[in-house]
């Protein structure tokens, strides 16, 4: 089996709460597993598993891309709403940065999330 020209941009774990359940060592060993080259973690409106993510993925020969996800407008009805209707016109947006480095994004959390 080659290796996949592929890579996940939009992946959660379990720090982006009631939306991701995958741990980043497990999430890493899978990617691994499937021979995948690079992975990304856009975790909601937090930047708390980057550092990890980034060790650990050089460690096993990834190439981590630090993203973020965040609510650029609208109304959060809640998570009793399942679906679309959960959001009032909430286009979501995944920022991902070119260098692997979360610190560009750190000035941006705190204003988007």
């Amino acid at each position: 089996m080659s290796t996949l020209p592929f890579a996940h941009l939009h992946c959660h774990s379990h720090y982006s709460l009631l939306d991701g359940a995958g741990t980043i060592p497990a999430l890493l060993e899978r990617a691994k597993a499937l021979r995948m080259t690079s992975l990304a973690l856009t975790d909601h409106g937090n930047l708390h598993g980057a550092i990890q993510f980034y060790q650990h993925a050089k460690n096993l020969g990834i190439n981590p891309v630090i993203g973020l996800e965040l609510i650029a407008n609208g109304t959060w009805r809640g998570a009793g709403v399942l679906g679309p209707e959960a959001f009032d016109a909430v286009p979501f947006l995944d920022l991902l940065n070119e260098y692997g480095s979360p610190w560009g994004m750190t000035e941006m959390t705190p204003r988007g999330a």
